[in-house]
């Protein structure tokens, strides 16, 4: 026996019915009887109480609450597509119903009614809410009419999955994508309402940094052009759909990882404060070459000012607003993500041609070389690097490098980049314990190097402020390599 599983008054009902009904009806059978076995089989399907069905030369009537429908049946398609069409219009007769008992004889709900109707009709997460009932109730009466309510839904909702739903909720009516202000109203209900982020509440510039620290990192995984229109191609590969999910039901702000953990957060803002020297929430050449110790070379900050690897936003002529210091740190600290290789592909590829060479990687290297030298540590020497490389990254051509290499080695190419602009990365690539990188992959198997990153930066911020509240400082402000070398010490 086969089970099939239908709604039925908002039940899930499970009824069983013969096999010979899931293959195709044998071409031998007369077509009447193949027109009375379609009848017994959709009859059985569902409660013989809620559905008669009649059939008149090659077509079937059904009637189903008050409701006729009828469709002409081709006897020799299989029985299961008009099955799953039979379904699909029981299921909206059931929704209509639903719809009708909630709005009642006044066709008119407040929000606490609105809360039966996603939950029941739109099967959307309660973060939602608000947010739909704000857009349809656009004379802003805190009331919603059935028949304007009833318009949206058939053109924005009915006949969508739950991801095209949300989708659709997000984006304003007159375009096909997302812009970065339509996450500020959900934005504003998830503050409002998630008890993780409650202590924000006292705090309003916190609530906004935190708002825009979220939408940033939203775009900077999900709109791959990063032309600040995510469509719903992208929205759907991305895993946005789910992790809006989780947040609607972990209280728990810091266990969603992805997007919108505070902790993250936290340590994306201090890291800009700590650049920004006179607060003004921009961070000029000199500021940022400072970034986690003078780790850059200077080549690379060059780069990055110049704007190669992305245009900034600040509006501000050779200085980086905190949306560009966020998209830099997010690319800088996790290089297994299509982003963040393309950001430093970018930078590498000189002449940007979309190849990679030997000419622009010792271009790079060679300021790398006089920093180790500087430092009296063991020198590497570039060809060794490019063996490396090469054996890593297997190019067709011996030195030539296109980004598709990086992408097929999405997970281990991040080393080349960082060869090639990072003294400390490159450093402690050098002088890595296989031992203790095992570890650190099986305690949090989960974890993307960015949230180990962030865990990591979270726990030194802690343990400062922690130090500064005893009164014991370990940082004097001194760094000797802000001096006329313009390099970096590396502890």
């Amino acid at each position: 026996m086969i089970r099939c599983k239908v709604l039925c008054q908002t039940k899930l009902v499970t009824i069983k019915y013969h096999n010979f009904f899931s293959e195709k009806i044998n071409n031998k059978t007369n077509n009447n009887n193949k027109l009375q076995q379609y009848k017994y089989f959709i009859q059985n399907i569902y409660i013989q109480k809620y559905i008669y069905v009649k059939i008149i030369n090659t077509y079937i009537y059904i009637y189903i609450q008050n409701i006729y429908i009828y469709i002409q049946i081709n006897i020799n398609i299989n029985i299961y597509i008009y099955t799953y069409l039979y379904q699909q219009i029981f299921a909206n007769i059931i929704i209509q119903n639903t719809i009708n008992e909630i709005f009642g004889k006044n066709n008119e709900i407040q929000l606490k009614e609105f809360k039966d109707l996603i939950t029941k009709v739109c099967q959307l997460p309660n973060i939602l809410i608000q947010l739909l009932f704000n857009k349809i109730d656009k004379q802003k009466n805190d009331k919603i009419n059935k028949t304007v309510f009833l318009n949206y839904w058939k053109n924005e909702l009915q006949n969508t999955s739950l991801q095209q739903r949300f989708f659709n909720i997000l984006k304003k009516q007159s375009n096909d994508f997302i812009e970065r202000d339509d996450f500020l109203p959900l934005m504003k209900v998830l503050l409002e309402t998630h008890p993780g982020l409650e202590f924000l509440k006292a705090t309003p510039e916190f609530q906004e940094r935190y708002a825009d620290t979220v939408i940033i990192r939203i775009f900077f995984i999900v709109n791959r052009k990063d032309d600040g229109k995510i469509t719903y191609k992208e929205f759907k590969k991305s895993n946005l759909f789910q992790i809006l999910q989780q947040v609607d039901t972990e209280e728990d702000i810091n266990k969603i990882r992805d997007y919108f953990s505070y902790e993250h957060f936290y340590v994306l803002y201090c890291k800009f404060w700590e650049l920004d020297q006179d607060h003004d929430f921009l961070i000029n050449k000199e500021e940022f070459s400072r970034y986690s110790g003078h780790t850059l070379s200077r080549k690379t900050v060059e780069r990055i000012f110049e704007e190669i690897p992305r245009q900034f936003k600040s509006g501000e002529l050779q200085k980086m607003g905190y949306e560009d210091f966020i998209w830099f740190v997010l690319a800088e600290e996790d290089k297994t993500n299509l982003t963040s290789l393309q950001y430093w592909f970018k930078i590498i590829d000189l002449d940007n041609n979309g190849i990679i060479t030997g000419y622009e990687m010792k271009e790079f290297f060679e300021e790398q070389r006089q920093r180790l030298e500087y430092l009296n540590h063991e020198l590497v020497y570039f060809e060794d690097i490019v063996c490396q490389m090469v054996d890593l990254l297997k190019p067709e051509d011996d030195i030539k490098f296109y980004f598709y290499h990086f992408k097929q080695k999405q997970n281990l190419s991040g080393v080349f980049f960082n060869f090639l602009t990072n003294l400390n990365k490159f450093v402690s690539y050098e002088q890595r314990d296989p031992f203790n990188i095992r570890n650190e992959l099986n305690e949090h198997p989960d974890y993307s190097d960015w949230d180990r990153f962030a865990q990591n930066e979270y726990l030194r911020l802690a343990m400062e402020e922690e130090n500064q509240e005893n009164g014991e400082v370990f940082n004097d402000g001194n760094d000797p390599w802000d001096q006329e070398t313009g390099q970096e010490n590396i502890n």
